[in-house]
Formats: structure tokens, sequence, C-alpha cells
């Protein structure tokens, strides 16, 4: 009997809830609830003395309206203003009390004074990360303007601004900050010009979907990593930055579609090691030749749909890897001279025809966009002398769309040679199976008759 209720005792103790959170260090539990919603944090602070304490001395503040009903605005603002009041207050009285972080997502609806009063107490709490979205209540309603104080914020380190407007009719001083990303940001070329010329630190620079901009010139020397994306009205983009490693433009959102006759000028930018291009109808063979012979340390190199592409030559020593998605029912012809690239990437059509100089290639990853079965002999010819070009690589990924575009015709294996004997490490990946696997290896031990390890996956998606 002794031993049954030992037993039973045992089980209940083990059913009862424990709190191992409330065990753990404060500064483990400060880090936890940095990455909640204020009004969540706020919502376990009434769980116990402690955790009301360690609200206290949380160092992010995270408020969004989408938290409260629409019909409870007043109610999110009464909650912000409460909020700040009770840090202010804690501030004063408790050592650990520091606000490091700000954060703000709401719907602009007009007026500045409640929010310039918030970014006030940000400001002056020396906060060192910033991020604000205020998306105007309809599309032709005006963005609230950025208060002046955020541009005179020494502690600064790392902003985030949407759906806002900046104006400058001061020195901006931001000397701490690093990281800046504007999107759907208004703002002239003269206020992000005067903007860099206060920030001497800045390292990465975002510009997404801004607007205004017709002559953008970005002039830094500290800046490392920019990224331009999806630009409608701008005609020139010059970029003064000697020590930019990193260039990213994407004009996805547009379609490529902007001013006729856009030009991007790189030439100062001579020690950039990674450059992405997408959907950069400015770009041109010529263009494109000539800015890569003018960057000797570029190491990464990706094009993705830039329309005006059709016969590519790539000359660099340094190139490692080189990514291709090309435009939609194109032709083009690449010739790559890079004896050091490891690895190389094509997304598209058939219609591609490829020279490739790279003994050191390692890694071939090949999508092929033909959502179709219907395959004669002259498609899986070409198909062949495309494959042989990426014989000098170990690793080769096939994506398709089904098994039937790897199962080469039996009299084409009789008379054509493997086209990969060199590959040894070999996966396929199909959208569509058509219940053919054992004959898809078949065919795969004659695609690359030295394979070491072959892997046949379904994708769930086909891209």
């Amino acid at each position: 009997m002794a031993t049954k209720r030992a037993r039973k005792t045992q089980n209940q103790s083990s059913t009862i809830p424990v709190d191992r959170i409330s065990k753990l260090p404060d500064p483990v539990i400060h880090h936890i609830l940095s990455f909640l919603p204020t009004v969540d944090v706020v919502r376990l602070s009434i769980l116990a003395k402690r955790w009301r304490r360690i609200w206290y001395s949380i160092p992010s503040l995270s408020f969004s309206d989408s938290d409260f009903s629409i019909n409870d605005r007043k109610l999110f603002y009464k909650f912000v203003d409460e909020c700040l009041r009770i840090r202010k207050t804690s501030m004063r009285f408790i050592s650990d009390s520091v606000v490091t972080s700000f954060k703000l997502d709401i719907r602009y609806y007009g007026g500045s004074v409640r929010f310039d009063k918030w970014l006030s107490f940000a400001v002056k709490s020396k906060i060192q990360e910033l991020e604000l979205k205020m998306k105007p209540k309809c599309t032709n309603f005006a963005y609230c303007c950025l208060p002046g104080d955020v541009l005179k914020a020494s502690s600064l380190v790392d902003v985030k601004l949407t759906c806002l407007k900046l104006e400058a009719s001061f020195a901006i001083s931001l000397p701490s900050l690093k990281s800046l990303s504007l999107a759907s940001v208004e703002l002239s070329d003269k206020v992000l010009h005067d903007v860099l010329l206060g920030c001497p630190s800045l390292e990465k620079l975002v510009l997404k979907e801004c607007f205004d901009f017709v002559n953008l010139q970005i002039s830094s020397s500290s800046l490392l990593f920019l990224e331009i994306i999806s630009f409608e009205k701008c005609r020139r983009i010059q970029v003064e930055a000697i020590n930019l490693q990193s260039f990213l433009y994407d004009a996805e959102f547009t379609r490529g579609i902007g001013p006729i006759g856009l030009i991007v000028n790189l030439t100062t930018c001579r020690k950039i090691r990674n450059l992405s291009l997408s959907y950069a109808f400015w770009i041109e063979e010529k263009s494109l030749e000539d800015l890569i012979l003018g960057l000797p340390l570029l190491e990464s190199l990706a094009l993705h749909k830039c329309y005006n592409l059709r016969r590519i030559k790539i000359i660099s020593q340094g190139l490692l890897c080189f990514t291709f998605n090309k435009f939609y029912s194109v032709d083009v012809e690449a010739s790559i001279e890079a004896p050091n690239l490891v690895f190389f990437s094509y997304k598209g059509d058939r219609k591609f025809s490829l020279s490739l100089n790279s003994q050191n290639l390692l890694e071939c990853k090949i999508i092929v966009q033909e959502w179709s079965n219907d395959h004669d002999l002259n498609w899986y010819i070409n198909f062949i002398d495309f494959l042989s070009t990426l014989n000098c690589s170990k690793n080769l990924s096939l994506h398709v769309y089904s098994q039937e575009a790897l199962i080469f015709p039996e009299v084409l294996r009789r008379i054509c040679r493997s086209p990969c004997p060199h590959v040894k490490h070999l996966k396929i990946k199909t959208r569509r199976r058509m219940g053919r696997e054992s004959a898809l290896r078949y065919a795969s031990q004659w695609i690359s008759p030295s394979l070491e390890t072959l892997s046949i996956e379904q994708w769930k998606y086909y891209v």
C-alpha cells in the first residue's frame, strides 16, 4: 500500500506544471522578452512581482497598432503613452532600466504631435536601434515627416524607416550610425546627400521603392554594402564609394520598367566582391564586360532576368560564384573564362548556350524551367550538348519538371557519349513523378558513368 501511495504521489507531482522560465537569470529573461511586442511583455508582468520588476528593465520597446482592434486606436495611443511614462519614471530609480531599441508600426491618420513626443522619448533615452513604419490610411494621404531630433541622435546605430518623409533644413549628425534602411520613403536627391554627409560611420545602406530621386548620387568612404531596389523615375545613379564590397540592384517590383536611358555608374567602386543585378535593363553586353573588368576583387556575380544580355562574356580571375537566371524566351550565349570558379547556377529554359572554362568547378545547379513532357530528339540532343559543358564539375544538381526530361531515348544513348563522365555526385529533383524511377536511375548512370552517389527527390513546388 505504501509503495502504491508513493507511486501515486510521484505521478501526481510529475503532472504539476513547473515555472522554469522564472528561474532563469534576469539577463536571459531580458533577452527572451526583447523579442516580444511590448503589449505581451506588459501582460506577462502581472504574473508575479519579479516579472513586473523585469518589465521595467526590458531594453527594447516594440509597439504596433495591429495588436489592437481597428476601433481601439485611442486605446492604443493611451497604452503607448502610459508605457513610456512608466519607463521614464523607472529610468530614474532603477539602474538597469535602459531602452536601447524602439520600434513603432502604425497606420498614420495625420498629425504628428503625439508621434513627435514618442520619438523625443526614444532619442532622449539614447536608443541604438530605431525602426519606424507609418503607412498612411489611404494611398493619396501625405506621409508623416520624421522629426528633426532623430536626424541628430548621436547614439543611433541601426535605423529602419518605412513610409515616412525626410526633410532637412539643418545639418544632419548621426556619427554612430552604421546601418540605414529606407523603404517607401519620400526624400530628394539633396536630402539623401545631406544624410550621407552626416553619417561618417555608415556601412550599410538600403534604398527600397523610395521616390523623388532624379539624379541619385551616393558618396561615402565608409560604405560597404549598398542595395537599391525598384526605382521608377530616377535617371542616373552615381555611386562613389571606394570601399564598397557589395552592390545589389533589383527592379523586379517594376519588372525593370523605368526611365529610358537610366545610367548606373560604379567606376570608382573597384573593391566590390559581391555584385547582384536583377531586372537591370540598363546593363548591356559591353557595359557588363567593362564593369566586370573594372572589378578585380569580384568573387560573386548574380544576374537575374537582365533583358538586354544576349551574348555574355565574363573574364575574371577571382570569380568564385556565378548565378544566372535567364529572361523568358530569349536566346542567350554565355562565355565564361573564370579559372577559379567553384559554383555555377543556371535557371531558365534551354535557349541558352554555354562555354565554360573552369577546372576548379566544384558544384553546378541547373533548374530547367520548361513545363512540358513533349520532348523530341532535337530537345534531347540540345540538352546533351548543354550538360556536356558542365562536365568539369564533380557535383551536379538537376531540377526538371518531369523525369521524362532526363530519360534519354535508347537510340541517343547508343550513339552519343555520356555528357558528364566526371560527375561523381548527382542530385535530381522533379516536380512531377511518372512512376519511372528505375528508368531514371538507369539513365542517370548513362549521364554520369562515374557516379558515386545519386539522389532523386520530388519538389513540392517547382520554381
